[in-house]
């Protein structure tokens, strides 16, 4: 028997994107594209070869020590409304380790734009990526 608020399946990909699109009251879409096609996108890989069970383990001690399971949609909202707050510290770390390295008369860190996501593509990419989807999809065979 499941324990009280643990989902009866695992979430598909399908319903987390579905989630995070509706999350976001209009501001993202979504565009599917075949397994084979996918380019970029580090959180998602086909569940064949080397990666089938990827992203599958057990969360029994978790559950035991009380882990609990929110809607998707809660999950998707309260991530929507972090991350502008996580921008702005990102920002403001920045700039601390910055100064305080100049205030020590040393070279300031380089460090990556705090603005910008780590994991998948670029803004850029992913436009052109789409692009080329749409592209390919428009082309006569």
């Amino acid at each position: 028997m499941l324990a009280p608020g643990t989902p009866g399946d695992p979430a598909k990909w399908g319903e987390i994107v579905d989630a995070c699109v509706a999350s976001s009251k209009g501001t993202a879409s979504a565009t599917w594209v075949p397994q084979d096609w996918h380019d970029g996108f580090p959180i998602w890989a086909p569940p064949v070869g080397d990666f089938a069970g990827f992203h599958t383990w057990s969360n029994a001690r978790a559950l035991k020590a009380g882990l609990t399971f929110h809607p998707l949609s809660d999950t998707a909202a309260a991530t929507l409304a972090w991350y502008p707050g996580e921008v702005e510290r990102r920002v403001r770390v920045t700039k601390e380790l910055q100064d305080a390295a100049k205030a020590k008369g040393s070279e300031p860190p380089k460090l990556p734009d705090p603005t910008r996501l780590k994991a998948g593509p670029s803004p850029e990419r992913e436009a052109e990526l789409l692009a080329k989807w749409k592209a390919e999809r428009t082309q006569p065979a």
